[in-house]
């Protein structure tokens, strides 16, 4: 056990700015993509406010389950799957972003 103590410590240092890094060139490309995509429902261009919608949205919808858990059980852990990742500011539907061809799939119209 210590041993793997010692080998997480000796890791850390290596592995912290790489994780941070893919999470920047990740938010990064979820940018792009949105810049120079348009909404399949209306034509609009989704651009950053589009993630920031979706981003404010998630956050509440997480809020709201986790109230909810905690007053029937006290340990539940969530383990939920992010459904939006971009919401069009003019028409409100919603986008996923597909990480492989770097697009944005409408998933409704709310």
């Amino acid at each position: 056990m210590p041993v793997l103590a010692i080998g997480f410590l000796v890791t850390l240092p290596v592995l912290l700015p790489v994780v941070l890094a893919l999470l920047w060139l990740d938010r990064r490309r979820l940018l792009l993509a949105a810049a120079s995509s348009h909404c399949r429902f209306c034509g609009c261009v989704l651009g950053e406010d589009s993630v920031e919608l979706a981003n404010a949205k998630w956050a509440v919808i997480m809020a709201k389950r986790q109230d909810e858990s905690l007053r029937l059980i006290r340990r539940v852990k969530l383990r939920m799957v992010r459904n939006m990742d971009a919401i069009c500011p003019a028409c409100g539907a919603i986008h996923i972003f597909d990480r492989e061809s770097r697009i944005f799939h409408p998933l409704r119209k709310l």
